[in-house]
């Protein structure tokens, strides 16, 4: 789609210079949209962004929007294309490597959360791995001996 693809927030780039190029993104797609379709001037041109393991990025909206050359901006978030990227995940991620969703005022980017596939795996499987701990400051209270009523308190816990 012809975004510059290199300022993702799992490179440790400064945010603010991603939603600059994001919000440039948006701005030619709406400006392209507004030209072609009666559409809401508020209506946001994307929510989602979905970025391939072979460096595609692709936009999902609620309206298709192809660019003066006809290329593809933004798909509709009800089409069959846009529904696989929804069901991708840490355990199948299909194809996609990160999934970014905007927050947004209007069609200004205010703030995005970026799911990066690979590194959510990466920590559900280290997580996998790790033997639990116990010892933990309430765990030890509760196996401290006790007399009375607070062991019949603790009893009930």
């Amino acid at each position: 789609m012809g975004a510059d693809h290199s300022l993702t927030t799992g490179d440790n780039v400064d945010k603010a210079t991603v939603i600059e190029r994001e919000q440039a993104y948006f701005d030619d797609a709406r400006a392209t949209r507004e030209r072609r379709e009666r559409v809401d001037v508020n209506d946001s041109v994307a929510e989602k962004s979905f970025e391939l393991v072979d460096g595609e990025e692709l936009y999902v909206g609620k309206h298709t929007i192809f660019n003066r050359e006809s290329e593809l901006r933004v798909i509709p978030w009800q089409s069959p294309a846009a529904r696989t990227f929804f069901l991708s995940s840490a355990v199948e991620p299909l194809g996609v490597r990160r999934s970014r969703t905007f927050a947004m005022t209007r069609n200004r980017i205010d703030d995005f959360d970026d799911t990066v596939f690979a590194d959510l795996l990466s920590l559900v499987e280290e997580l996998q791995r790790s033997e639990p701990s116990f010892d933990d400051a309430l765990l030890r209270d509760l196996v401290r001996d006790r007399t009375g009523e607070m062991q019949d308190i603790v009893k009930t816990i």
